[in-house]
């Protein structure tokens, strides 16, 4: 999943999450889970972007 479909999926949990509040609905361990997942497969992304910024700076001196 690239980066973008990740915040996507971390934006739509999290209004699931909002809503469910609103509605005193019971929220399921398993959105949070999903949304955790998410967040970290984001940030792991974001790092080896910036990784890959670094190296490529870094290759250009």
């Amino acid at each position: 999943m690239n980066k973008k479909e990740l915040e996507e999926r971390i934006k739509d949990l999290e209004h699931v999450i909002r809503v469910y509040k609103e509605e005193n609905i019971e929220i399921s361990v398993d959105i949070y889970d999903r949304l955790e997942q998410y967040q970290g497969e984001l940030l792991k992304a974001q790092v080896e972007e910036e990784s890959g910024k670094i190296s490529k700076a870094n290759g250009n001196k």
